[in-house]
């Protein structure tokens, strides 16, 4: 899913260009096969159908774009560089669209219409999208088109990074802010979300020395679920150990880390995903809510939604919500049956919490409480499937691998939640959290949630 609201002003002109073009040729293909006289046969197939296929080729072709990263970052591409991707997305393009043709028989297509589009796309657009660079270039030296960049440096590479960026206004950045690194690595656990919210940037650039080698490892890895662009510095390259979800560039000036294509596939389809059920659990529940809410109002005064901050992606507090499944000041009772400071791990479960209310208790053995949660994924601060989200007071107590479970987004359900449902062994439900972090896909997720409605039917693990 192409998510256009995100992109910035250079990406958006790209893509404008392209729409723009790649119409244009489809247009032109159709002239030249059936009114300029070059070809002897004519299929009698009618003008509309064209036109009905315009957009779809239309839509295949910008897609397949965004899939091998035709839109994704700012740096500046050289001709071989947007050839080679324009002509793999032009034969993608064919193949799918003659595939479609093909499944769909109602009306003939003719296959030297999509050649000499194909021919005219990969001939024509290259130069375009290069004249458009060698422009943008001159632009930016002007000043203009300036996206604000974080940079966090170590001491001996500070006045480096100052230059370099003085140096190439034609990438396109000038500097928000630059961080000490040295300060970062003594901070216990340093926050990117909270850095990037301080400086409000989406692309960030490090330049970090092999003494600070933990610090550069952890914000690697906090940027991996980050919706930003990242750049780092060559001599930490080293430095970057080999992950299946990312691909470096070498851009002359610095690398850049992008996220493969079909993971970049995999995290719009999952949004999208989230976003349908979600809204359609919420919709086809409302009777079922409204019975809910009326047996908590009945049986104990108080509100009927339970609002609490819990961790989201890389530790960012949200707030959660649920159907209210205890007494009204069970949190200031809180200290009343368990306490916090002694537990020998960052995790309680209290089968038998005298707080949980009679109708509550229903609530949760279906986990009928976490129905107003499914908001929580329409809002993106969870999705369907991944860890559950920890109160904000366990996760201060996480150590480095503990912490490591935060590294993707809260889900509604997860692997941990059908292998050790209620289960107060860290260890097991950390281990299952990890397993699912190192094997996400659409299918792992599928078997998640089908697996979670036999849980919940089974009422395995309530608390």
């Amino acid at each position: 899913m192409l998510n256009v609201g995100k992109l910035k002003i250079t990406e958006r002109l790209f893509l404008t260009i392209d729409a723009i073009t790649v119409g244009l040729f489809f247009l032109m293909a159709f002239y030249v096969r059936f009114w300029t006289g070059w070809f002897d046969t004519y299929l009698h197939t009618r003008e509309t159908h064209y036109l009905y296929a315009l957009p779809i080729i239309m839509l295949i072709q910008l897609g397949i774009l965004w899939f091998l990263g035709g839109y994704s970052i700012r740096r500046p591409t050289s001709y071989p560089a947007q050839l080679v991707v324009i002509t793999h997305s032009v034969l993608l393009t064919a193949l799918f669209f003659l595939a479609l043709v093909f499944w769909y028989r109602a009306w003939s297509f003719s296959r030297w219409v999509i050649v000499i589009y194909s021919i005219l796309v990969v001939l024509i657009l290259p130069i375009l999208r290069s004249l458009l660079w060698i422009g943008l270039r001159k632009w930016r030296r002007a000043g203009h088109d300036r996206a604000p960049l974080l940079a966090i440096c170590s001491t001996q590479l500070r006045d480096k990074t100052e230059q370099l960026v003085c140096d190439h206004p034609e990438l396109g950045y000038q500097l928000a802010e630059i961080r000490d690194a040295e300060a970062l690595a003594n901070e216990e656990h340093p926050s990117l979300y909270t850095l990037l919210g301080e400086t409000g940037t989406q692309d960030l650039y490090l330049a970090i020395s092999q003494d600070q080698k933990t610090l550069a490892e952890e914000l690697f890895e906090q940027s991996k679920e980050e919706a930003l662009s990242v750049h780092i510095h060559p001599q930490m390259y080293p430095m970057l150990r080999s992950h299946p979800r990312w691909r470096v560039i070498d851009d002359g000036i610095w690398y850049t880390l992008e996220r493969i294509a079909w993971d970049r596939l995999y995290q719009n389809v999952k949004r999208a995903t989230d976003i349908l059920v979600a809204s359609l659990v919420l919709f086809i529940t409302l009777p079922l809510q409204a019975i809910i809410a009326a047996g908590i109002r009945l049986e104990s005064p108080g509100p009927v939604i339970f609002r609490q901050q819990r961790a989201g992606l890389n530790g960012r507090p949200f707030t959660i919500y649920k159907y209210r499944s205890m007494q009204v000041d069970a949190e200031k009772r809180l200290g009343d049956v368990v306490d916090l400071d002694r537990l020998d791990q960052p995790v309680f479960k209290l089968p038998n919490d005298p707080r949980v209310t009679g109708f509550g208790r229903f609530l949760r053995r279906f986990s009928l409480d976490e129905l107003p949660q499914f908001w929580n994924v329409i809002r993106g601060d969870m999705s369907l499937v991944g860890p559950r989200p920890e109160e904000l007071q366990m996760t201060r107590r996480y150590d480095a691998v503990q912490r490591q479970r935060l590294r993707i987004k809260p889900g509604l359900t997860g692997y941990q939640q059908i292998r050790a449902r209620g289960s107060e062994d860290m260890e097991l439900r950390l281990n299952h959290d990890l397993y699912y972090l190192d094997h996400q896909s659409l299918v792992f997720d599928i078997y998640i949630l089908i697996q979670t409605v036999w849980v919940v039917l089974c009422g395995k693990g309530q608390t």
